[in-house]
């Protein structure tokens, strides 16, 4: 299977989860799929440390920055805005059950991870 395969299912996965009102994994699915979609891009120019097979999370943003450059520079601070962004919502819709997680932030993460993978795929 493929990083864009893996974007893809997960990018299903959470249009479907957000349609039947499970917002939590809808976003949390949104954000791999971006994730997967990134590790694609990078695939033969950035190196993970031993035993991992794509990037930190939290240095995602900067490695778009750094390599992405199929992209504009632009469309990089972009991209790198909204993984940030899909990240923070990540970790408040897994680990932060107090915060609340609504059908608008699934949304908008969909929206971002879609967003992401159409200008990374280009």
């Amino acid at each position: 299977m493929t990083w864009q395969q893996i974007s893809r299912e997960n990018l299903v996965a959470a249009k479907s989860l957000s349609q039947d009102a499970r917002w939590r994994s809808a976003v949390s699915r949104a954000y791999y799929a971006a994730y997967a979609s990134v590790c694609g891009a990078l695939e033969g120019l950035a190196t993970y440390p031993k035993g991992r097979f794509g990037p930190s999370h939290d240095l995602l943003p900067k490695l778009v920055m750094t390599y992405v450059t199929t992209v504009s520079m632009w469309d990089r601070r972009r991209i790198a805005t909204a993984a940030h962004r899909l990240f923070e919502r990540r970790l408040v819709a897994d680990y932060k059950p107090v915060q609340q997680v609504d059908g608008e932030m699934a949304r908008a993460c969909v929206q971002d991870a879609s967003v992401i993978i159409k200008m990374v795929n280009r």
